[in-house]
């Protein structure tokens, strides 16, 4: 986006880049969730579901691997924000991320306003995501979400998206949040 701006007297025009909207959900601990926890680092978020047997278990096994490359590093957080929120309560959020042996305080799963995390996807990480609200005897058939992994940096500036159903795409993530620590220490 383009926007004119007053710089030292002189209107001229300047690049606005686009951030990530705050958020306020609940995690798997059913614990009052905000941007608060991205304050600081750099992130990877994703939207899933926990009924769903075709892409989520493929991205949060990416995840995991993700996550177990970083896990010694504060600078760092996963966020999966469930697109069946009327489901995945923080009960099925939690199950879920013990199966994905994920670390607390590292992968939050949120749930919580649909309103919210529908917005969340498409106007803060330009993500699709639709409900069909009828599923065809499978929950995979009610949802269309995106595979995309969303890397943001610290200032909630996006810095890419890859795809988290491959592992070589998941390589490049790997590398570019490496850079991107690498970027931040040299600040």
């Amino acid at each position: 986006m383009r926007k004119q701006v007053n710089l030292k007297g002189e209107n001229v025009i300047d690049t606005v880049f686009h951030t990530v909207p705050g958020f306020r959900l609940t995690d798997q601990n059913d614990k009052a969730v905000d941007q608060s926890v991205t304050k600081g680092k750099i992130h990877v978020a994703d939207f899933f579901f926990t009924r769903c047997g075709t892409i989520c278990p493929k991205l949060s096994s990416q995840l995991t691997r993700v996550q177990d490359i970083f896990r010694d590093n504060p600078d760092l957080v996963f966020l999966s924000f469930s697109v069946d929120p009327e489901h995945d309560s923080p009960e099925k959020l939690q199950a879920y991320a013990r199966k994905y042996e994920a670390i607390p305080g590292k992968w939050y799963f949120l749930t919580g306003d649909k309103a919210q995390i529908y917005n969340m996807a498409q106007r803060g990480y330009f993500l699709p995501v639709v409900d069909h609200g009828v599923s065809y005897g499978k929950p995979d058939e009610t949802f269309i979400h995106s595979e995309k992994l969303v890397l943001v940096d610290k200032e909630g500036y996006i810095r890419g998206f890859y795809d988290g159903t491959d592992p070589e795409d998941v390589d490049r993530l790997i590398l570019e949040i490496r850079v991107l620590l690498d970027m931040y220490k040299t600040q």
